[in-house]
């Protein structure tokens, strides 16, 4: 698309897929995305959670939205039929969705989604509350649940759950940063330096840098490499086979997302991921399809003044210096 030939939108995450670029993995992940957005707007289910299922949970996810949303047109038919506002939210809520299932679920691509289904919610709520018992008398036992339903999920757990859901926020961004504030280093050239991250401690530091740095008015590395996310901690192995190359093995293997490439992420023995200064190469996989034992070849040999490494050793990083050429080392 014209939007990704001017360098915009999104490739090789995990994360975010372009419709334009990639149209099967977005109409594929649709479902059970747009699934946990409507769970996730309609009641207090985290939509973080569809990540974690497994395959026959996010099928009972995707059966359980469906269900609640006919619940939800079933008892919302009256007013949509008469109200053409109700029919614009309703219709202004379906829409949003398509454009926030281009990433992973979670909470905070709700905003654009509330907009819409806030008045419908609050139909249903206040048609049942303000005794408008000739347009409820009928209603049978499930119209009942679901606006009972409503009222404890909105009313009354999502006002008690939003501290929570705040801190946990604050949890994860405070995390990284003081991950970032723990790193120290040689900011003398590190404007043309490469900052290579032997073993960070946390998922997601690589961008996290140059974004924290940036923000604080610090100076910012050139470019950022993590080598391997060390989280939960594990054993690195390292091995140094030439004057250019680092080997990283992990023996649960590394997280795909730290892997630039297709957003399918089927990686196989031997798949090289090219950037501007490093070859990456997956020289053998886990059992569970993970990267396992990964090449770094970088342009030019580890020692070079244009990189500047790190290894976090407990919660600080110190400088690192790489394995001479044939040496073996495990951090």
């Amino acid at each position: 698309s014209l939007y990704g030939r001017l360098g915009y939108g999104a490739y090789g995450s995990l994360s975010h897929t372009d419709p334009g670029a990639f149209p099967l993995t977005f109409l594929s992940n649709l479902p059970g995305y747009a699934a946990s957005l409507f769970l996730g707007q309609w009641l207090v289910f985290p939509a973080e959670l569809y990540v974690v299922f497994s395959p026959t949970m996010r099928i009972a996810l995707i059966v359980a939205a469906v269900l609640l949303g006919l619940a939800v047109v079933g008892a919302l038919w009256p007013h949509l039929r008469r109200e053409p506002p109700l029919r614009m939210c309703a219709l202004g809520m379906l829409l949003a969705i398509i454009p926030a299932a281009t990433t992973l679920p979670d909470d905070r691509s709700l905003l654009f989604i509330g907009i819409g289904a806030m008045p419908l919610i609050a139909t249903l709520i206040l048609g049942r509350t303000q005794g408008r018992k000739e347009e409820t008398k009928n209603k049978g036992r499930g119209y009942r649940f679901l606006v009972g339903t409503l009222v404890v999920c909105h009313l009354v757990l999502s006002p008690l759950l939003f501290p929570l859901r705040v801190a946990a926020i604050d949890l994860v961004g405070g995390l990284l940063n003081d991950t970032v504030h723990a790193m120290v280093l040689d900011e003398s050239h590190l404007t043309a330096q490469t900052l290579v991250v032997v073993n960070p401690p946390v998922m997601g530091i690589a961008p996290n840098i140059s974004i924290i740095r940036a923000v604080e008015g610090k100076p910012v590395p050139r470019h950022v490499r993590d080598l391997g996310p060390n989280f939960p901690a594990e054993p690195l192995g390292l091995y140094r086979p030439d004057e250019n190359t680092l080997v990283v093995s992990r023996p649960s293997g590394f997280p795909q997302v730290f892997f630039r490439g297709h957003p399918d992420f089927q990686y196989q023995v031997g798949d090289v991921v090219t950037l501007s200064d490093v070859d990456i190469t997956i020289l053998a996989m886990t059992e569970d399809g993970l990267p396992q034992r990964v090449s770094y070849r970088f342009k030019v040999p580890l020692e070079d003044k244009s990189l500047q490494w790190i290894v976090f050793e407990g919660r600080k990083s110190t400088a690192f210096i790489p394995p001479s050429v044939g040496e073996k080392r495990t951090l």
